[in-house]
């Protein structure tokens, strides 16, 4: 397999005005191979967000890289094979999500022909079919989290990043995003997926990976695991941290 994602030595520390500077990220250095659903886990404040928005480009290290493809992040050759769900997404809320897709797969060059065929198969997709003429301002946690699902997936990417995806969802949301993680790695791409959902990380993922306290402790393959995510996530973090 090919090497897609590869973390040297990040570090990131936040300095606060009259305390101390805070180190978020220390020295972390790990790669994700092609085809992979890599599990980013840790309790809150661990630095697992701080460390995507570092891998994307979103924040700037004090030490250390990210390379994506073998490139650096701010490579538009490389931003436009990645896509991108947010912890907690935002849109402009007087458009439909119907527009909301239209205007970003315009944003990523897709032509009016091929938007009038992306655009209804993502709601569907999404299942957001039969509330693509609401406006976003309407939209519940949960749909919005789909929206935000089918705008990273519009100009299907290769490297899938998701922070929190099922975070808002009911039972059936959540099926659905498994559904499309795992239909993303049959297709032999790469999820980089940060979550608390234990349960739902053991059935998609192929290796995680745990951040305590700013460092990365250990990864894992969960086809290997002897015991469950849950118990190892009580283990290595400490049960206090649930």
């Amino acid at each position: 397999m090919n090497q897609i994602i590869k973390v040297n030595s990040l570090r990131k520390t936040y300095k606060k005005w009259g305390s101390k500077s805070v180190i978020a990220v220390d020295n972390i250095s790990f790669e994700v191979m092609q085809g992979e659903v890599f599990g980013f886990l840790g309790p809150n404040g661990a630095g697992k967000t701080t460390t995507l928005l570092l891998m994307l480009g979103f924040l700037t290290p004090d030490a250390g890289e990210t390379k994506l493809f073998g490139r650096k992040v701010d490579d538009m050759k490389v931003r436009s094979k990645i896509g991108y769900v947010p912890e907690k997404p935002t849109f402009h809320k007087y458009l439909t999500g119907e527009e909301l897709l239209s205007f970003h797969a315009e944003l990523y060059g897709i032509n009016k022909e091929q938007r009038d065929k992306i655009v209804p198969e993502m709601l569907k997709k999404i299942g957001l079919e039969n509330d693509k003429k609401k406006k976003i301002s309407t939209y519940s946690r949960g749909m919005l989290q789909r929206l935000s699902l089918g705008q990273a997936l519009l100009n299907n990417p290769d490297i899938l990043f998701l922070d929190e995806p099922t975070l808002g969802l009911d039972p059936i949301g959540i099926v659905d995003v498994r559904n499309i993680i795992l239909e993303i790695q049959q297709q032999g791409k790469t999820v980089f997926l940060n979550s608390h959902q234990l349960s739902e990380v053991e059935k998609v993922c192929t290796r995680v990976a745990f951040m305590k306290q700013a460092k990365l402790i250990e990864t894992y393959k969960v086809s290997e695991l002897k015991e469950s995510l849950e118990d190892l996530f009580v283990r290595i973090i400490g049960r206090d941290k649930l």
